[in-house]
C-alpha cells in the first residue's frame, strides 16, 4: 500500500490497477499524503517481471516527489490565464479607447503592432510592416511631409514627439490621428527601440470644430437671436434632438424662465 489518503477514485489510480491487471507497464501521476497529512505529487512508474516460463511473478516500481515541479506548472498556469484575461481587457480597453499601441526595433528592424492599430490604419493584420514609409502613405497627402519630418528628427535625435495628422480611409472618410512616441536607449546611450501609441480623436476634432463654427456664428448675435443659435448649436455638438436654454429667476433657483429651445428643424 503505497497510496495514503482517502483519494481511491483518481484518473492515475485507475490506471495503475489496469496495468498492474494487464501486466504492463504503466506510468502516473497521484496526489498523495504524507504521515503529517500533508499533500505531495507522487510520480510513479511500473514495470513488470516475467519468470522464463512467462508467468508475471511481480512488478518493480519507481517513486518520485514532483510536488515542486508540479506546484511551478500549476502556477504558471494560474499566470497564463491572467495574461490572458489582461490581454483580453487590454483590447478591450483599446477598441473603447480607440487607441492601439505599437513597438519599432531598431536592432531587428521589426514591427509590432496592437490588434487595434490595423483598425486605425486600415492595414490588414496579414500585411508585413517592411517600414515607416509603407505606414506614412497611409496619411493625408497634405500632412505626409510634416509627418515624415517629425518622425524623421524623432529618429536622428532620439526624442519623444507628438503628431497629429490625418488619414482617409478606403471610403474617403477623413479620420484625425494622434501618435506618442517614446524612446528605449541601452546602457551606453545608445536608441534600440521606439514604441507608443497611435489613438483616433476624430470625436475630439469634431466637436472642436463645431465649437469654432459655433463662434463665429454668435459672434454677431445678441438677444433672442444670439440665444436661439445658442441652442441650435448646443444640440448639433451634443448629438441630441432637443435642447434648452433657461435661466433661474430667483435666489432658490426653483423656477426657470426658457430662453430657447431646440426641437429639431
Amino acid at each position: 500500500r503505497f497510496l495514503q489518503g482517502e483519494e481511491p477514485d483518481q484518473p492515475g489510480l485507475t490506471e495503475l490497477r489496469q496495468a498492474i491487471a494487464e501486466g504492463r507497464d504503466a506510468n502516473v501521476i497521484l496526489r498523495n499524503y504524507r504521515k503529517d497529512g500533508t499533500l505531495f505529487w507522487n510520480k510513479l512508474a511500473i514495470s513488470p517481471v516475467y519468470d522464463k516460463q512467462g508467468n508475471l511473478t511481480h512488478f518493480i516500481g519507481v517513486q518520485e516527489d514532483i510536488s515542486e515541479r508540479r506546484c511551478a506548472e500549476e502556477a504558471l498556469k494560474k499566470s497564463e490565464e491572467e495574461l490572458r484575461r489582461s490581454e483580453t481587457l487590454l483590447k478591450e480597453t483599446q477598441r473603447i479607447a480607440k487607441v492601439g499601441g505599437w513597438s519599432w526595433d531598431l536592432i531587428d528592424n521589426k514591427y509590432w503592432w496592437s490588434e487595434q492599430m490595423y483598425q486605425l490604419t486600415g492595414l490588414h493584420p496579414n500585411d508585413l510592416i517592411a517600414d515607416v514609409e509603407q505606414i506614412q502613405r497611409k496619411i493625408h497627402p497634405e500632412d505626409r511631409q510634416r509627418v515624415r519630418q517629425a518622425t524623421q528628427k524623432a529618429i536622428e535625435q532620439g526624442e519623444t514627439a507628438e503628431i497629429e495628422f490625418r488619414t482617409v480611409d478606403q471610403n474617403g472618410i477623413i479620420h484625425h490621428l494622434i501618435s506618442r512616441t517614446q524612446v528605449k536607449r541601452n546602457d551606453q546611450g545608445q536608441i534600440i527601440r521606439f514604441y507608443g501609441t497611435l489613438q483616433d480623436i476624430s470625436d475630439y476634432k469634431q466637436r472642436e470644430e463645431a465649437l469654432r463654427l459655433f463662434s463665429e456664428e454668435i459672434a454677431c448675435k445678441t438677444g433672442e437671436e444670439f440665444f436661439r443659435t445658442c441652442v441650435h448649436y448646443l444640440a448639433k455638438v451634443l448629438q441630441v434632438e432637443y435642447a434648452v436654454i433657461a435661466e433661474a429667476t430667483d435666489e432658490t433657483k426653483q423656477k426657470l424662465r426658457m430662453l430657447a429651445f431646440w426641437g429639431g428643424e
